[in-house]
């Protein structure tokens, strides 16, 4: 199955997710796409025996969008909202042009009364496909929560301050009132049955909840490098898993001492070999501290590559070889307009959609990634803070790694490659 944006029909109707008319999401209903029997379990709203169809299909067919999306689906049907906001975040991340899945992770935010995280999401889906009208809609709903959150506490600092009042109590009226529940056609195929019935969810909670540090087993999904399909689409190349636009040499990086310069630098020990990255702390201060301060407390020891996609990056720093998420410490302000580049060898931090998201995981440029770049892909960039300056070698064996699905993550090495330390050197 072609996963690109004009060939994907994740979504053909629209139903009320969250109670008094906030956040509608997508759903993708049963499609002619070579999946009738999973259509049919969705259809009868059979959805344990759905989901486990559609565990075996994206098993055997781990870059079908379409399936990955139905599964995110199944799993919010079935109360499971921890799972499905990691089904819908790895979307995003392996499919960023696509809006439907931000706008689904948006509606569980909402739902989990996660409302800034929710507006990022909306607002990512909107970059994507500015004439996305139920995102756009879904945002005005958004922003009327927010208001309200905030003429509360207004009210609450200056109990005389009527007018703060008298405009939350306007627009609990408003989002009180139900909302029509369009539809909205999926591009590419049309439904051949009856999409499932609407479901409402609870209430939100009064309040938004702090950014959550990242904790195993919560719902915080991994920060993630971004995908190749951030790239061009070149149409020579709409079927490829990988989209690769860049130059075979790698551009100059302005700003940057030649290999051997006083710069501190960092010695990855791994089981594929030794790569060393020196450091830019006078272009990405914060970001250095940050990294550094986790090679310190020995937060990189025992972790794995754990996301490989050949010709664009590898991935690590932040899950065990069992694949368990380590806990972090709180995210850190985006660094992205440092001057750095995102060319082969450059090494930069991992993040959501979320600009200021980035924690412990980090990713090595195996390409030229141009579109990486300030203010690419969205209106944000990914910020460099050092280069590979021995072992690209080590890298590139990494990079070149058969890869599989473990659970929700797509693109792991099948055979794992463990980084046993990180030790800081001297500059």
């Amino acid at each position: 199955m072609n996963t690109t944006r004009g060939h994907v029909a994740l979504a053909a109707m629209s139903f009320l997710m969250i109670a008094a008319g906030l956040a509608h999401a997508q759903v993708s209903p049963a499609v002619a796409d070579g999946t009738p029997e999973i259509d049919a379990s969705i259809a009868r709203h059979n959805w344990p025996g759905a989901l486990a169809q559609l565990d075996e299909r994206v098993r055997s067919h781990p870059r079908d969008a379409q399936a990955r999306f139905k599964r995110a689906n199944v799993l919010t049907q079935l109360g499971r909202d921890d799972d499905a906001i990691a089904a819908y975040t790895a979307l995003t991340q392996t499919y960023p042009e696509l809006p439907e899945p931000y706008n689904n992770l948006a509606a569980l935010y909402a739902k989990h009364g996660k409302l800034d995280e929710a507006r990022v999401a909306l607002e990512t889906a909107l970059r994507a496909s500015p004439g996305y009208a139920l995102a756009q809609a879904n945002l005005g709903d958004i922003y009327l929560r927010l208001a309200s959150e905030s003429f509360k506490r207004a009210s609450s600092l200056d109990p005389r301050d009527t007018h703060s009042a008298q405009r939350n109590q306007q627009i609990a009226q408003w989002v009180a009132t139900p909302a029509h529940t369009g539809t909205a056609r999926g591009d590419a195929a049309a439904p051949v049955s009856p999409a499932p019935a609407a479901v409402a969810a609870s209430p939100l909670p009064p309040e938004t909840p702090d950014f959550p540090t990242v904790i195993p087993g919560t719902s915080a999904a991994p920060a993630l490098a971004p995908s190749p399909k951030m790239k061009p689409l070149l149409s020579a190349l709409l079927g490829a898993a990988l989209i690769a636009s860049a130059p075979a040499h790698a551009q100059s990086n302005p700003g940057i001492g030649k290999a051997g310069a006083k710069h501190p630098s960092v010695l990855f020990k791994t089981t594929q070999g030794n790569i060393r990255v020196e450091l830019y702390p006078q272009k990405a201060p914060r970001t250095v501290e940050n990294f550094i301060n986790y090679v310190k407390s020995g937060q990189y020891n025992n972790t794995i590559f754990h996301r490989v996609i050949p010709g664009f990056m590898i991935q690590g720093g932040g899950f065990t070889p069992e694949m368990q998420q380590k806990p972090t410490r709180a995210p850190i302000p985006l660094e992205s307009r440092n001057g750095l580049k995102n060319t082969a060898g450059a090494i930069s931090m991992a993040r959501t959609s979320a600009p200021n998201s980035a924690t412990a995981q980090f990713f090595i440029n195996t390409a030229d990634n141009p579109n990486l770049d300030y203010p690419k892909p969205d209106g944000n960039g990914y910020a460099v803070f050092g280069k590979v300056v021995e072992g690209m070698d080590v890298v590139k064996k990494i990079e070149a790694t058969p890869t599989t699905t473990r659970g929700s993550y797509a693109d792991v090495p099948q055979k794992t490659v463990v980084i046993q330390s990180a030790t800081l050197k001297s500059k």
